[in-house]
């Protein structure tokens, strides 16, 4: 059997263990069952259900994906999510990701269960009973085990061609997680159930990896300097004075708020990252807020809100809508945001003191060239 890598505790002190699907993260939150056939993307964005682990009955979720438009809040806040079946290949022209991809990029975990004689678990629990349920609950699967024999089911791998494909599937699901511990685990596994070493699997994630950032940066670029401006004319006119430190300070803070390792990563020293760093002063205030929410207890969104005004929450909600992609690219854009903030930042001052020398400008385009040389893997 394999390791368990989640553990459901419940308030009477009951555990059960299993194994997690969607993001890896700890949750405290009341579990409650939802017996709707349709509008999952509604409950997982509705803020009643903050804080919510929600028992979906309807057997199958997410054949119609999700659509941005569609979301009942621009953060969704529900705490996790329990499923029988959940799919992959939605049938839907308007969706933009999937129901999984989704969950992964929010934060938010879930299971799947895989149930015989019951089309969902209410008659599953009426049929077999609690115990029943309880032991279904252990057998659980992560997000990657269920795409795996879901690639694995579509393939053929006795054939070397349908082997390739299948590792060509593999290698681009591997690409997406954010964390490297993740890829090199989920690179072993694929190796193992391909036949195939975890370095080649691993290989080609990474160079995908590269690809989809490059070409984010370049899809970005337009639609980032249209957002800054009306986001600088509405609530921080400092912004429109240097887009580009403007768009990197954005990024940093939308990740702060939706990622908890960030916040973490900043409070243990590994990111450098301060608030004089920051370009403009409502950059300094949000960043401000986060690290000290975080390391007072714990980052509550909600909170926010005692310290901002309604403009303001609707410019931070936006910061997080926009990043939600960025899951791809992980710690990499983490990084080079910092940098380049730092860097702009530091010009800025210069500039308004006579002391930035054609020296730093030479400085500065060699710097450059040398992170697009290692974008690029040269």
């Amino acid at each position: 059997m394999k390791p368990f890598t989640k553990k459901l505790v419940l308030e009477n002190g009951s555990e059960f263990l299993g194994y997690g699907y969607g993001a890896n993260v700890e949750r405290v939150c009341e579990i409650v069952f939802n017996t709707s056939v349709v509008g999952y993307q509604e409950i997982l964005s509705d803020p009643s259900n903050i804080d919510q682990i929600v028992v979906m009955a309807y057997p199958l979720i997410g054949n119609y994906g999700i659509t941005d438009e569609d979301f009942e809040a621009k953060v969704p806040q529900i705490g996790g999510m329990v499923v029988r079946e959940c799919n992959e290949n939605p049938s839907n022209f308007r969706y933009t990701k999937t129901f999984s991809e989704t969950l992964e990029e929010q934060g938010i975990p879930v299971r799947v269960l895989q149930m015989s004689g019951a089309k969902d678990p209410d008659e599953f629990i009426k049929k077999k009973g609690a115990e029943a349920f309880k032991a279904l609950l252990t057998e659980s699967r992560t997000g990657f085990e269920y795409k795996l024999e879901s690639v694995l089911s579509k393939h053929d791998i006795s054939q070397v061609e349908e082997k390739r494909r299948a590792a060509e599937a593999l290698s681009e699901i591997i690409s997406d997680y954010h964390s490297t511990v993740e890829r090199e685990l989920y690179s072993k596994r694929a190796g193992e159930a391909l036949s195939l070493s975890a370095d080649a699997i691993r290989s080609d994630a990474e160079r995908l990896r590269k690809k989809k950032m490059r070409d984010y940066n370049k899809d970005q670029s337009k639609e980032a300097h249209a957002t800054l401006r009306q986001f600088g004319n509405k609530v921080n006119p400092d912004a429109a004075k240097n887009l580009r430190a403007a768009y990197a300070e954005e990024t940093l803070l939308g990740l702060l708020m939706i990622y908890p390792e960030y916040r973490e990563g900043v409070i243990r020293g590994e990111y450098d990252l301060l608030p004089d760093d920051f370009f403009t002063e409502f950059g300094k205030r949000v960043f401000s807020a986060i690290i000290e929410l975080e390391a007072s207890g714990g980052f509550i969104y909600s909170l926010l809100g005692e310290t901002f005004n309604p403009d303001e929450m609707s410019a931070l909600e936006d910061m997080q809508l926009r990043r939600r992609s960025l899951a791809e690219n992980g710690p990499e854009v983490f990084r080079s945001s910092a940098q380049i903030l730092r860097t702009e930042t530091r010009k800025t001052n210069n500039e308004r003191s006579g002391n930035y020398t054609l020296e730093d400008k030479l400085a500065e385009k060699r710097r450059q060239l040398e992170a697009q040389k290692k974008l690029r893997g040269e």
